[in-house]
């Protein structure tokens, strides 16, 4: 396979409409990218859905990683055809364990049966004021244990229904009260408030074996001084998440194109740099124009670093490795 075909396996990208478009069929061919992500836009019902996921899986030589939001409450996208649930907070409210397992576990069987195998889940930021917080009812709470225990829960159910959980949004979101998804979040709390606090619950997540670590658009000075945020951070990604925290398993990136990122880099650029802080997998949702003017970017910058190939080819062989494993 030449480079092309590295570099797009580390990208999982979105599209517009109910059928796969298209200009964007080329991109699950030759040199296929390495998985979608679908959103409530693409669904119609889940007759549809099943159709439009098994042509875009026949269409690709390799396994495509096939991704959703499905949280529960408003962070739904599938409304229609599948058991809904409620969001985090109430069951995190509740303390109720059972209801929780119950949850993930039907919202699994119920991916699973059209062909989803990676649900983006289980948010586990703990957030202290939901009024005031982007995350709102998405998060469990404040409570480190409890969230910790919520979030290990959440994983042992999806996972064991067989879809991959997704432990987001890495070092933690909750203390922040700007949205990423229009501006580039600060928080300047010290290492150890995020180690004794945000981190348990990824701790607990881990040591359940999750598959899938979502890393943030936050900028955190006492983690990083260099400026850049989580998901451009080797810092933080390698460092923290990797070395401190041991994850083993498989690093996406938040999407590229909100406006934590896009307000302050290149997207290109933004690209090159979560492949170099360690990120396995980059997301990128709208806009096939972009999605090809960035993919073309990193394999132009990585043509001309032996450095980068060879981070670009470790995480290549991880997403290889993981490929064994998802359900198509």
């Amino acid at each position: 396979m030449e480079i092309r075909g590295y570099i797009r396996q580390l990208f999982v990208l979105g599209f517009e409409g109910k059928s796969i478009p298209q200009r964007f069929k080329p991109l699950l061919k030759r040199d296929p990218i390495g998985g979608i992500i679908l959103f409530e836009e693409n669904i119609e019902d889940t007759s549809q859905l099943k159709e439009l996921i098994q042509e875009a899986q026949s269409l690709s030589p390799l396994p495509l990683f096939v991704m959703i939001d499905q949280e529960g409450g408003e962070k739904n996208r599938i409304r229609k055809g599948i058991p809904q649930f409620p969001a985090n907070r109430f069951y995190g409210e509740r303390g109720d364990l059972q209801g929780l397992a119950y949850a993930y576990r039907e919202t699994a069987k119920a991916l699973k049966s059209v062909g989803i195998n990676v649900n983006l889940a289980p948010v586990v930021d703990l957030v202290s004021d939901p009024q005031s917080s982007p995350l709102g009812g998405r998060s469990f709470g404040a409570d480190a244990e409890v969230v910790a225990k919520l979030s290990s829960l959440c994983v042992e159910a999806i996972q064991g229904e067989g879809v991959w959980a997704c432990a987001k949004h890495f070092p933690g979101l909750g203390g922040v009260d700007v949205d990423s998804h229009l501006a580039l979040p600060f928080d300047p709390r010290r290492k150890d408030d995020f180690s004794s606090r945000d981190w348990l619950p990824f701790r607990s997540a881990i040591g359940s074996g999750v598959r899938l670590v979502m890393t943030a658009h936050l900028c955190c000075p006492n983690l990083d001084s260099s400026g850049l945020p989580a998901s451009l951070s080797p810092e933080i990604t390698t460092g923290i998440l990797r070395g401190a925290l041991g994850f083993e398993g498989t690093v996406i990136t938040d999407d590229l194109g909100m406006g934590a990122i896009r307000e302050n880099f290149p997207l290109e650029e933004a690209a090159l740099l979560a492949i170099e802080a360690g990120a396995d997998l980059i997301l990128l949702c709208h806009d096939i124009e972009e999605q090809l003017v960035v993919m073309e970017g990193t394999l132009k910058r990585v043509s001309q670093s032996q450095a980068i190939r060879d981070r670009l080819l470790h995480s290549y062989e991880r997403i290889m490795k993981a490929k064994k494993d998802i359900k198509v």
